[in-house]
């Protein structure tokens, strides 16, 4: 009888400590959430003022310098990077600028290093201003390109397709802002892949003269800046400018080769992305009643 009031007795005491152990670690656990939870607020409330605050360090004259309002004068013997040199046409109003901010930023009593990489890679103005000198410098080349498809666009074509070809798709694909891949093919949402053809004249590969990304590492390295976290953390630029640029250069080709062609600028992993003529964004579900409007005839509704 003893003997199993004590063995009850045992029991109802490991119990006990078991509730009590496994509430401590209810509580640790508790207060480490909470206490990674005011770290995050921390970090978010101080990630959250240090962006606000960017603009208070901007050069003050970025803008007029950048747009050629303001004249800058800087003496180029005091750069050493050949790249820099080389490039010299295209980047020195960048490195003025640049360097102005840097110099303001440092001069700024609350001042941290790490504002200048946090700064210029959140801002492109330095990648965007590259990457639009990189597609000036090749924008002949592809008014060239577009002008010999529009010209020749009945090659795309076998001769037996009853339906003249009607629309096109500029298929592209972006590496970063360093190089692009260009192709055109009659455009499948309308037309019967059976009488399509492939043309290798119509297909461009492309790598840009200027190399933005060693371009930028170097003017930090010029102004003893650590490049270490600079990166190209958002490349959605890329996908704007190019296909502004693109826009433009098919309005120039159309005008000079009179084509009554209409054209889509489709991304690579598939999907119209927009209306070259118009410049309209395309809604999936809505390709075909647009194309429609403008007198499109579909093939492949044809043969259904």
């Amino acid at each position: 009888m003893i003997e199993g009031l004590f063995f009850i007795l045992i029991v109802i005491l490991v119990i006990v400590k078991l509730i009590i152990r496994n509430d401590i670690k209810k509580r640790q656990k508790t207060q480490s959430y909470l206490l990674d939870l005011r770290e995050q607020k921390e970090y978010r409330k101080e990630k959250t003022e240090f962006q606000n605050n960017l603009h208070n360090y901007k050069y003050e004259y970025w803008n007029e310098i950048i747009d050629g309002t303001e004249t800058f004068e800087i003496d180029k013997s005091e750069v050493s990077s050949q790249i820099l040199l080389d490039n010299w046409e295209y980047i020195s109003k960048y490195y003025y600028v640049i360097k102005e901010e840097v110099s303001a930023m440092r001069n700024d009593t609350d001042f941290k290093e790490e504002q200048i990489i946090y700064d210029l890679s959140s801002n492109h103005y330095l990648t965007k201003g590259l990457y639009r000198i990189n597609l000036d410098l090749i924008k002949h080349k592809i008014i060239g390109f577009l002008t010999n498809i529009l010209e020749n666009s009945q090659k795309l074509r076998e001769p037996e397709a009853n339906i003249p070809l009607k629309a096109i798709s500029i298929i592209y694909s972006l590496q970063g802002n360093y190089n692009f891949y260009l192709c055109a093919e009659p455009s499948r949402l309308f037309h019967n892949d059976k009488y399509s053809k492939y043309i290798p004249e119509f297909e461009l590969r492309h790598e840009f003269d200027i190399d933005i990304d060693r371009i930028e590492t170097e003017i930090l390295k010029e102004l003893n800046v650590l490049s270490g976290d600079y990166y190209d953390e958002y490349s959605d630029y890329t996908y704007d400018l190019f296909s502004e640029f693109m826009f433009e250069c098919w309005k120039i080709a159309k005008q000079k080769t009179s084509s009554k062609l209409l054209g889509s600028l489709d991304y690579g992993s598939g999907g119209i992305d927009y209306d070259l003529d118009t410049k309209e964004g395309i809604d999936d579900s809505k390709i075909k009643e647009h194309y429609k409007n403008r007198g499109i005839t579909i093939e492949k509704d044809l043969e259904s």
